[in-house]
C-alpha cells in the first residue's frame, strides 16, 4: 500500500505500517500466551482514535481487524476453558490413588470387621464373611495372573 496512487491511502497504509512494524512477525514464533498478549497489545493499539480513519480509509482493513479480534476472542475463550478443564483433571484422583484407598478399606476395615462380627455372631456373619474371603481370593488370584511371567531361559 506504500505504493498506491491514492495520497489518502498511502498515508494510511504508512501510519498503520509504523503500527505493525512495531509488532512485526515475530509474533508468529512466539508461544501461545506470549503471541494472545501481543495481539490483543495490537487489537488495542489499533482501536486508538488516531487510527480509526487510516483503518477506514484502506478498504478491506477493518474487515480484516475485525476478524482477527474474533480469532483473538475465540482463542482466549479456548484458552481459558482448556485450562479450567486441565485444573480440574489435577484436582481427580487418579487410578493408582484410588486402588491404594479401596486396597486400604478392604484390608483395614470391611476384613477386620468381618473377622471380628464372625467371631461375636458366626451363625450371622460366618457364611456371609467366608463369602468375601473367597471373593477377595479369587480376585487376588486373577491379579496375580495378570502379572507379566518372566520369560523362560533357554
Amino acid at each position: 500500500m506504500q505504493h498506491h496512487p491514492d495520497p489518502v491511502i498511502k498515508a494510511a497504509s504508512a501510519t498503520l505500517e509504523k503500527v505493525f512494524d512495531n509488532y512485526g512477525l515475530k509474533i508468529t514464533g512466539e508461544s501461545y500466551s506470549t503471541e494472545s498478549a501481543l495481539i490483543q497489545s495490537l487489537l488495542n493499539d489499533l482501536k486508538k482514535a488516531e487510527y480509526v480513519d487510516k483503518i477506514a480509509a484502506i478498504s478491506g482493513c477493518a474487515a480484516l481487524i475485525a476478524a482477527l479480534e474474533t480469532s483473538q476472542v475465540d482463542f482466549e475463550t479456548t484458552r481459558v476453558t482448556w485450562e479450567r478443564e486441565k485444573a480440574i483433571e489435577g484436582t481427580l484422583v487418579n487410578a493408582t490413588q484410588l486402588k491404594k484407598e479401596v486396597v486400604s478399606v478392604i484390608n483395614d476395615k470391611l476384613v477386620v470387621y468381618l473377622r471380628a462380627m464372625q467371631q461375636v455372631k458366626p451363625e450371622m456373619y460366618l457364611v456371609f464373611a467366608d463369602t468375601i474371603s473367597n471373593i477377595i481370593a479369587e480376585t487376588n488370584q486373577t491379579v496375580k495372573g495378570r502379572k507379566k511371567k518372566p520369560e523362560p531361559v533357554e
